[in-house]
């Protein structure tokens, strides 16, 4: 979340050459015990919503909006399916579903972002969810 709120501030980009971090995943790491919490299984969607309001509030939603919908969420909402795990898959998916129905318009964006958006919306279709 924090990285994109800051690029969309950003007036310029550097991109250096060198590896400046390598993050694994590890037994005991912070990363590797929020993925194994099922209290966090939302976060993706969570953050894609928030980020989502955040953009409105600020004025770049409609700059924005055909990467937001045409590669952000897209991924935030797999990555959130993926790791949900058999106990909250269907909490996940109701909730992605409402975040969908409520924000969702194709007008204005790029044929790549509407095709990106179909096969998303197309997974919950396949799975009895009505979206429009």
């Amino acid at each position: 979340y924090f990285w994109n709120v800051y690029m969309l501030w950003s007036k310029s980009i550097t991109f250096v050459q060198d590896k400046l971090y390598i993050y694994r995943r590890r037994e005991g790491s912070i990363m590797n015990i929020a993925w194994k919490k099922s209290k966090l299984d939302f976060d993706p969607i969570d953050v894609a919503i928030a980020y989502h309001k955040y953009c409105k509030k600020y004025g770049f939603l409609d700059e924005k909006r055909d990467w937001y919908w045409g590669l952000w969420f897209p991924h935030m909402s797999g990555t959130a399916i993926r790791f949900s795990g058999e106990h909250n898959i269907e909490k996940c998916l109701a909730h992605t579903v409402r975040f969908i129905k409520k924000n969702y318009n194709p007008t204005g964006l790029s044929p790549e972002s509407i095709q990106m958006m179909e096969n998303v919306i197309s997974y919950f279709r396949e799975r009895g969810y009505e979206i429009p």
